[in-house]
């Protein structure tokens, strides 16, 4: 007989419940993964591996129907409620309702879509062409294919020679002669019957690990109609790449699963602008999709496993251009009324760590136009840093963990309503705060996260080792009363006692390893392209997370040289941006394609002077 479990959680629908059906003894966290929760997913930044302590959930009803808690799950509810569990370590074999969001109100995250667009971009790539074909007769009977070929090559002294097939098909049932064409330079995108298309349009797409944004864009006038954005429900498999990758080697249907879940949010998303600009999708006909070289892979359904182990060989670093038709086959996805000869451009990856979005981020910074010396850090799930100017671009990825993204935090969070995202001292000595929001603190994001561990060094609760006092230990003026305590056994700093958000040992550890591992970057590319701090022009701080740091807190941890400081530029999404500028603009587009020629990458995972950076910059 059928089970029944009811999800419930606040926002989600009118009555705040989801219920699903499933047969016979199943995880928790397997039937969230198969939920719909309204563009708000459940988080798993283990994805499933009982490691984070970041899936509580409570048993509303149906206890009988629930797997007792084993060794490893009665660890993490020491101190707890008897209804509280974890989803990824309890099994249910009957009906049951699940209370999610335990302890905090959900909410969408504060995604960045505004970035750094170039100067003098031109929508210069895309045309409309108006011809009309000979009229045929009994002494030439001239085929349709070849007469629109020879009107097309006489209007734009180009030198088509065949029509792709589906289009040979779409121009066999256009009545009369009179056919409106639309072009990606000289290649043929489109043919129309005339008036069936006022204008054309396109879509930049930048996959993140965690979020994903698109901009809806006229191709012949360049303006944008639109920005959608929305979290990247592959985060119910994990926080980073490397957990979606196992993902996909340990279940048979795990690409599939991710595939379909991005592409059905990323064409969810472009319907949603079209819709609310009146515009038919079957006049969308160009997409170009950014994002890491695994989200790239994951997208185009092609296996990223090689990328995880050694030596971190990718399948493909992209840099190429297929039909919407081909990127869906296989896919579950319909493509709905999109323009069935569509086409996506996958822009080029620099290293299996390297990817299409931080090329694309290179020309909406114009780091590859640079006289001087210029680096580009974009700071998230994962760490990429480049170095460099006109001439020379040498690059690295960081594994700096989802640290920086609240997990592997012990009240961290994602950049949701609540999440404090600043901390620092008022004039009274106090600490004080600002959320997302304005919303009662649920816990404490990345940006928040970075100040604290600022404010701890500047008070001398932590020294440079990391080491948190303990309580009684304090010595001097300065220290707000009661801060520092033990929580769970261990060390913490209490940020603001009425809604118990604090910062304990393992936290600041956790800060330590991935801020060591960006400063170590930066310091090894300096070493290979014998530089000094001293001889960076500027630094392009790029992405959501990097849009939100404090400068000043980021280099009192040590995260960013402190002589950079006075020469950050915060570019937001460079990555979205620059995909927009390669759709657009015919030379943008040819300088991603040549960003390879002058790029190298510097793999760190066995580099010795990484290594030993890496131990000295844990020092605060």
């Amino acid at each position: 007989m059928p089970n029944k479990i009811t999800f419930i959680r606040e926002n989600i629908c009118e009555n705040g419940r989801r219920e699903k059906i499933f047969e016979g003894s199943r995880s928790v966290f397997e039937l969230l993964g198969e939920t719909d929760f309204g563009g708000m997913p459940f988080d798993f930044p283990c994805g499933g591996k009982k490691r984070c302590g970041k899936c509580q959930i409570k048993i509303a009803s149906g206890h009988e129907f629930v797997s007792p808690p084993d060794e490893t799950e009665s660890k993490f509810l020491s101190g707890m409620a008897g209804d509280i569990r974890y989803a990824c370590m309890c099994e249910v074999f009957g009906d049951v309702e699940i209370e999610l969001d335990v302890g905090s109100a959900p909410g969408k995250m504060e995604i960045m879509t505004q970035g750094r667009l170039p100067e003098n971009i031109v929508p210069d790539r895309f045309k409309k062409v108006a011809v009309e074909l000979s009229a045929p007769t009994l002494s030439d009977p001239l085929p349709r294919e070849k007469n629109l070929i020879l009107a097309l090559n006489g209007a734009l002294g180009a030198e088509l020679k065949s029509l792709p097939f589906p289009l040979i098909k779409k121009l066999s049932v256009i009545q009369g002669q009179k056919i409106e064409a639309v072009l990606c330079g000289d290649e043929l995108i489109d043919i129309k019957e005339p008036g069936d298309c006022a204008e054309v349009y396109g879509a930049a797409v930048d996959i993140g690990t965690t979020t994903a944004a698109v901009y809806l864009y006229s191709l012949t006038g360049g303006q944008c109609l639109g920005v959608a954005a929305a979290e990247n429900p592959q985060r119910a498999y994990g926080a980073d790449v490397i957990s979606r990758i196992n993902h996909t080697i340990e279940n048979p249907e795990g690409l599939g699963t991710l595939r379909r879940l991005i592409l059905s949010l990323v064409f969810g998303l472009v319907e949603k602008l079209c819709h609310e600009n009146g515009i038919d999708q079957g006049d969308v006909c160009y997409f170009v999709l950014t994002g890491n070289t695994v989200m790239q892979h994951i997208a185009a359904g092609i296996s990223p496993k090689t990328i995880a182990f050694t030596p971190f060989s990718a399948s493909t670093l992209f840099g190429f251009e297929t039909g919407l038709a081909d990127l869906l086959d296989g896919s579950g996805i319909s493509g709905g009324a999109f323009n069935k000869n569509a086409k996506i451009y996958f822009p080029p990856a620099l290293a299996s760590y390297v990817g299409g979005d931080i090329a694309t981020g290179i020309i909406a910074s114009e780091t590859d136009q640079c006289d001087n010396l210029r680096l580009f850090l974009d700071i998230g799930t994962n760490g990429e840093i480049g170095l460099g100017n006109k001439d020379r671009l040498v690059f690295c990825a960081t594994a700096t963990g989802p640290a920086f993204e609240g997990a592997h935090i012990k009240l961290g969070m994602a950049g949701i309503p609540g999440a404090v995202k600043n901390i620092y001292l008022d004039a009274s000595n106090r600490i004080a705060y600002e959320t997302i929001g304005d919303k009662k603190p649920t816990g404490i994001c990345g940006s928040g996260i970075i100040d604290a561990v600022a404010l701890m060094l500047e008070l001398g609760v932590v020294d440079e080792t990391g080491r948190l006092m303990e309580s009684g230990e304090e010595e001097g003026e300065g220290i707000p009363e009661n801060s520092l305590c033990e929580i769970d056994g261990e060390n913490a700093f209490m940020l603001i006692e009425e809604h118990n958000i604090y910062i304990t040992q393992k936290d600041i550890r956790q800060i330590q390893l991935a801020k060591a591992a960006v400063a170590a970057g930066i310091t090894t590319l300096l070493h290979y392209c014998k530089k000094e701090v001293s001889d960076i022009g500027e630094l392009v701080l790029a992405g959501g997370f990097g849009s939100h740091i404090d400068k000043k807190s980021a280099c009192r941890i040590g995260l960013i040289p402190a002589e950079l400081e006075d020469k950050i530029i915060v570019a937001g999404n460079t990555a979205g941006t620059g995909a927009a500028a390669v759709l657009l603009d015919r030379t943008a587009a040819g300088r991603t394609e040549k960003l390879a020629e002058i790029s190298t990458y510097i793999e760190l995972s066995g580099d010795a002077f990484w290594m030993d950076e890496y131990v000295d910059k844990m020092m605060f």
